[in-house]
């Protein structure tokens, strides 16, 4: 087409057209993108291939969008209207999104500008998504690889969104021109790159994330996953790009609090953030979607699951560590929760899982009986074993480092928000951010890794962290003026006494007594085997041991020297009960056991063993024994440490009673209230009980040692 046609065709006829446009350089003209080119849409119902009925190849989202085009070859997304026409005198601009021209010496003066093609392809996607929502699959990988690729050697700083007009939601997309061109506000030139970034890489992911897998090729996946890679990537490099600011400007605040608070202040966000709110989203098409008529998922969720191990391996939670940390309690600088719940859920599925520390032992154990049998060479295998069981151990290590660090950054946050800041936050969104770090922190805790040092990273011990956590949240919601803030508090400490509850240690021993089969009566320890760290290892079975001495009272010959056995077995009708048995050293838990006495638990007597209610077996002689509890398995010096005695410790300390009772008393406080009076209440007996319990069993040792 003459270029002398453009007004007419821009409705313009009645001026007088501009002049032509000086003729491109090599380098400004527009590269074909090579076959085949497909558009996404956010409808993703349908795709365009490489060319129309007419065999015409579809070259840009200008020509995918053309009223020509068949209807049934794409499926344009919601309806955007044109943007309005840009008011005040323009420069000359060529149709389909071109960027403006620039004349032959700025362009031959200008060395550290994108190739011209690059601009063009950036505009080209830019008018794509502004005007339909739409991207070509091949340009959404080719822009952000550009984008990124310029931007390592000419670094900028992310800028937030312009806010849009509600008056006029529809913004014309920019054009992306060369560096010295146009000029910001302050002189300095626009790195077209950051722009282009700034405004397109969201939705750029958001739109091929919402494809559906089984109705696309594999180009277009591999386009997809190409995409997402270099956003996370881009991410990161933004995330250290701010972060090196952050460290410049607190070197040169002073050393006082009040030079960083106000340093904190000046802090710079980084909005691409946002990105990891769409790949690490599990509700994302092309992660999961169902069938209307079945449950068979057609979306790939291990792609998600890989991103995020992609985003771990290019130490991105590693700096967004730093990031989090100097940003907490900054409403406007520290990522929104809905976001937080997100790198949650990454970091929760990027956890090693738990018994990791049990099967790098077997694997030692294992070499180490081999070792004895074996010449020099199989021990350099054994060695380099050891090695790479040690570096993996490291690594789970550093990842469990890192997960804690960045849960920490954000409940630190949560606490540090003002009141003001938590009415205007949805309290089930705030629930779900507890759960969510409750979930991440059961996890880390299951999870029991060696370190360099000797010492076992995980296990119950780091569950102090949270549920402290959830203390401090609890006590500042119940004080707060808000009777909302306050019912809501409330309501989480009636879900810390349940909780604090379920993670009880269970007890040290039991004591069995009054059974008709004289020889089972006695004192039953907890097996230390499945003791790490002075605390019960989460996920397994309960047993307790007692060996029968010889020459006891009661006891036959043939029962001398044998272990009874206190423990759990899971019958066939799924139901879990108690026995007290000799059980068989190769299949214990069969028929081959010896059992004296059952219990046939019910559902909530099924976690530990009951005092009374026993059954005589057919091995045994009556009465049935009655059992007593005897301390807890903790490390020593904790027996009044548990989770339940810091929750007492807690109540009492900051007088959580007396806010019940106080000038503001309100019945619906008081209802929730009565929970913790029957929690401390039962502490108060429990601990009683625990001492009688412990005075007598010191007796009766130093009886035995007389």
């Amino acid at each position: 087409m003459d270029d002398t046609s453009a007004p007419a065709a821009n409705g313009r006829g009645d001026q007088d057209p501009p002049p032509p446009p000086p003729p491109r350089l090599p380098s400004q003209q527009p590269v074909a993108t090579s076959p085949p080119v497909v558009v996404a849409n956010r409808n993703n119902s349908e795709t365009v291939m490489n060319n129309n009925k007419n065999g015409n190849p579809v070259a840009s989202s200008a020509a995918a969008a053309s009223p020509q085009r068949p209807h049934q070859e794409m499926v344009i997304g919601p309806t955007v209207q044109p943007p309005p026409p840009p008011i005040g005198p323009q420069q000359p601009q060529q149709q389909g999104g071109d960027f403006p021209q620039v004349n032959q010496e700025e362009q031959v003066g200008m060395a550290n500008q994108p190739p011209a093609h690059v601009l063009q392809l950036w505009n080209e996607v830019a008018e794509g998504l502004s005007k339909h929502q739409t991207v070509v699959w091949t340009k959404a990988v080719d822009s952000l690889e550009a984008a990124r690729n310029y931007l390592k050697d000419h670094p900028a700083p992310p800028a937030p969104k312009p806010p849009v007009d509600p008056n006029n939601p529809a913004i014309p997309p920019p054009n992306f021109v060369a560096l010295a061109s146009t000029l910001h506000s302050d002189g300095k030139p626009h790195n077209p790159a950051r722009q282009f970034i700034d405004l397109y890489m969201i939705q750029i992911l958001s739109i091929l994330l919402e494809q559906q897998p089984m109705k696309i090729g594999q180009m277009e996946k591999d386009c997809v996953e190409k995409s997402i890679r270099c956003g996370l990537q881009i991410v990161k490099d933004d995330l250290e790009f701010v972060v090196r600011l952050d460290k410049k400007l607190f070197a040169e605040c002073g050393e006082d609090d009040d030079s960083r608070i106000q340093t904190a202040r000046l802090l710079s966000p980084c909005p691409t953030l946002e990105a990891l709110s769409h790949v690490f989203s599990k509700k994302k098409v092309y992660y999961k979607s169902q069938r209307q008529w079945s449950n068979t998922p057609m979306g790939l969720p291990e792609v998600r699951s890989h991103m995020i191990s992609v985003f771990r391996r290019i130490r991105g939670f590693a700096v967004l560590v730093k990031y989090l940390h100097v940003r907490a309690g900054s409403v406007d600088k520290f990522p929104g929760m809905e976001l937080c719940k997100e790198i949650m859920g990454g970091v929760w599925e990027s956890l090693p899982s738990g018994g990791s520390s049990g099967s790098s032992n077997n694997n030692n154990s294992s070499n180490n009986n081999n070792g004895g049998n074996t010449n020099g060479g199989n021990g350099g295998n054994q060695d380099q074993e050891s090695s790479d069981s040690n570096t993996q151990s490291s690594k789970q290590a550093h990842i469990i480092s890192e997960s804690r660090a960045v849960a920490s950054a954000i409940m630190k946050h949560i606490l540090l928000l003002d009141e003001m800041t938590l009415k205007k936050m949805d309290t089930e969104l705030l629930k779900s951010i507890r759960v969510q770090l409750h979930r991440l922190y059961n996890k880390l805790a299951d999870a029991h890794v060696p370190t360099t040092k000797g010492e076992i990273m995980g296990g119950l011990a780091i569950l102090n962290e949270f549920f402290l956590f959830w203390r401090s949240l609890s006590l500042k919601l119940i004080t707060s003026a808000s009777l909302p803030l306050k019912l809501f508090g409330w309501d989480n400490i009636c879900e810390l006494i349940v909780e604090s509850s379920k993670l009880r240690p269970p007890p040290r021993a039991f004591r069995v007594s009054n059974a008709g089969t004289k020889f089972v009566n006695g004192l039953y320890e907890f097996d230390q085997k499945r003791v790490e760290g002075g605390y019960v290892r989460g996920g397994i079975e309960l047993q307790y041991h007692r060996t029968v001495p010889d020459g006891e009272d009661g006891a036959p010959a043939e029962a001398a020297g044998k272990t009874l056995t206190l423990f759990r077995c899971t019958m066939r009708s799924q139901h879990k009960w108690w026995f007290l048995s000799i059980a068989d050293i190769d299949q214990p838990g069969t028929d081959k056991d010896i059992d004296y006495y059952q219990h046939k638990s019910k559902r909530d007597e099924e976690a530990l063993p009951s005092k009374s209610g026993w059954l005589t077996c057919r091995a045994g002689a009556d009465p049935p024994p009655t059992l007593e509890r005897v301390g807890m398995v903790v490390p020593k010096g904790e027996e009044e440490n548990t989770l339940e005695h810091q929750l007492a410790r807690w109540a009492i300390q900051n007088g959580v009673i007396e806010l019940v009772l106080g000038s503001g008393i309100h019945r619906e406080v008081v209802s929730r209230s009565t929970e913790l009076i029957k929690f401390l209440a039962g502490m108060c007996a429990q601990d009683g009980d625990d001492e009688s319990l412990e005075s007598t069993m010191m007796s009766d040792d130093e009886e035995n040692h007389g």
